[in-house]
């Protein structure tokens, strides 16, 4: 069985080329090095673009210095040359070069130390961690041969392994915390729903008032986007008007939000011609978010409403604003269920996102959520990790994170939170 997800896909490779085994022999005067040297040699010289090299034990055989440093430039040439490798080693070296260089990134099978047997497990974005001295103590080797061992291996090497440990330890904690994550998530919503009403009918149209807004909000934007293409593309002028000051619109078709039906106005308290209509200067409250502000400002286009607070500025939708009455003294009353939503997703928020190892549509879908939570929580960053590895999945994060309409800017992680390894969205 191929170890891939569904939907995963190959090229088609004009040559393989596989360096697997042993192929040393007396009559032929070859070493272990030697025969896996000579086919390493025949790859450098007819490997290209559509090809795909497997290469088992790479470096292996030689003094471990030299052989890794080998093997690091080995892999470079052919990735330089367009080839796709997979390379098998037990060099920390070469585990430290995928760290780093781009358009590498570490995998490991995983391995039971109790039965001494592979799980089969690929694990992407981490390097496998060693187990020679936990098999040879699983096997009867003396305690005091495995203690001067252990005085024999490198500081260095010994904080490699440590590290390797600690990360697969976090990896295993990070999954568990997904599925209590999820488990929670669903249960707020559930929970969520059940405050908006007590039918089940209402709790049906409620989610679907939630989707046609969701949908809706994603088409203004995108409107939004292509008018300002349209003032680029002429040369900052902006489109003309009508007599009545109103934008002419463009000649192709848009989405627009559709009409709130009567029968739906009967189950939420979002009713436009009901009480007051917003002005801007007068204070307005969001029935969903239950923060109340200054309306500072109205969009004859989209109908959006800006509110303005000492602790928040929000952009909502015009039919989620009612007019209150100036606040003389103390907070603004705070809806309590939308309170305790705010401190359930704090609580769950976490320090960041790890998301190495993931496709790019899971991590997306994975992200999408997270900001939500982080928005929710009212939080002013989101940390996102994704690694090093090819770039392909630092490339999709930051350009959702671009496009996303809460996301005020972006940088790469600091040393302290992962360098160019993660993003910081500042929202």
């Amino acid at each position: 069985r191929v170890p891939a997800a569904g939907g995963a896909r190959l090229p088609v490779f004009a040559q393989v080329f596989a360096d697997i085994g042993d192929e040393q022999g007396i009559a032929q005067s070859l070493s272990t090095f030697s025969s896996h040297l000579r086919n390493v040699v025949r790859f450098l010289e007819a490997a290209g673009p559509r090809s795909l090299v497997l290469l088992d034990e790479i470096g292996a055989g030689t003094d471990p210095t030299e052989g890794s440093a080998l093997a690091m430039a080995v892999v470079t040439v052919l990735l330089e040359r367009g080839a796709l490798v997979a390379a098998t080693t037990h060099y920390a070296e070469l585990k430290a070069f995928a760290e780093t260089q781009a358009g590498v990134t570490n995998a490991a099978v995983e391995f039971d130390v109790a039965t001494l047997r592979p799980t089969y497990h690929l694990s992407i974005g981490l390097p496998g961690a060693s187990q020679a001295f936990a098999i040879a103590e699983r096997l009867g080797l003396a305690t005091e041969v495995l203690a001067l061992a252990r005085e024999q291996v490198s500081s260095t090497h010994a904080s490699l392994e440590e590290t390797l440990a600690a990360s697969r330890r976090t990896e295993a904690e990070r999954s568990e915390a997904l599925a209590s994550a999820a488990e929670e998530r669903d249960a707020a919503r559930a929970e969520r729903d059940l405050a908006a009403s007590g039918t089940e009918r209402a709790r049906r149209e409620a989610a679907r008032i939630l989707a046609e807004a969701g949908r809706a909000a994603d088409a203004i934007l995108l409107d939004a986007e292509r008018d300002a293409a349209e003032v680029r593309r002429a040369g900052g002028r902006r489109p003309k008007t009508t007599e009545r000051g109103q934008a002419n619109p463009p000649t192709t078709a848009r989405r627009t939000r559709p009409p709130i039906p009567p029968e739906l106005a009967e189950l939420t308290d979002i009713t436009p011609d009901q009480g007051p209509q917003p002005r801007v200067g007068l204070w307005g409250r969001s029935r969903t978010l239950g923060q109340s502000g200054r309306i500072a400002a109205i969009s004859g286009r989209t109908g959006r409403i800006t509110l303005e607070s000492d602790e928040a500025r929000l952009v909502v939708p015009g039919a989620d604003v009612e007019v209150i009455d100036e606040p003389h003294a103390g907070p603004p009353p705070r809806d309590e269920a939308a309170e305790e939503l705010r401190r359930r997703a704090a609580a769950r928020l976490g320090t960041s996102l790890d998301l190495r190892g993931e496709r790019v549509e899971d991590a997306l879908e994975r992200l999408a959520g997270y900001l939500d939570q982080a928005l929710l929580a009212t939080a002013d960053e989101a940390v996102i990790i994704h690694g090093a590895g090819t770039g392909a999945l630092r490339r999709a994060i930051r350009e959702y994170l671009a496009d996303h309409p809460r996301v005020r800017g972006q940088r790469p992680g600091r040393r302290e939170e992962g360098g160019d390894g993660a993003t910081v969205a500042e929202l």
